[in-house]
């Protein structure tokens, strides 16, 4: 079922359970502590793709199923100039939070590649429909709302966070 409200939505199962057991794998073994966030000026602790690596850990049926995540809040949002693709890790001690923050794109998805209760706190958090909403998700659920939603990720006190992260420039 898909969930849907004016700037946001959820597609459950977006990416399968090996998917997103190989993009963990891949920022494991990727992960350096040496870049800075330019929303918070933070430890960025992410480990940034091409399409073409992208392509290569997921396969063609993972990023086909992606890229066709925004025509859900936009029928005609089919024909992007680039995709910005990056992995995360939260984890406290490293990078617990994201602060609230608009997106400088035209669409974003942020997909859960491990489960809410696989740690504690590090919840995707939006500002919408006039109230602060708690987007609860999935090993898999991927979440996509206009770049101009403010969101943020409180911080995770325990365990480790991870999420794929695609930017759609037009």
């Amino acid at each position: 079922a898909l969930e849907s409200s004016d700037g946001i939505t959820t597609v459950p199962q977006a990416l399968t359970p090996e998917e997103c057991a190989k993009l963990r794998n891949f920022v494991r073994k990727q992960i350096k502590d040496d870049g800075i966030d330019d929303v918070d000026g933070c430890p960025d602790w992410q480990v940034n793709m091409s399409e073409k690596k992208f392509e290569k850990v997921v396969g063609r049926s993972g990023v086909d199923k992606l890229w066709k995540i925004p025509q859900h809040l936009n029928e005609n949002a089919m024909h992007f100039s680039r995709v910005g693709v990056f992995v995360r890790m939260y984890q406290t001690g490293m990078r617990p939070w994201m602060p609230f923050h608009r997106d400088d794109n035209a669409f974003t998805v942020n997909v859960a590649l491990n489960d809410d209760h696989d740690y504690k706190g590090g919840r995707l958090l939006a500002l919408h429909d006039n109230a602060l909403q708690v987007l609860r998700r999935n090993e898999g659920d991927a979440t996509c709302h206009k770049g101009s939603v403010f969101h943020a990720v409180s911080a995770t006190t325990e365990g480790t966070r991870y999420s794929l992260i695609l930017f759609f420039h037009e």
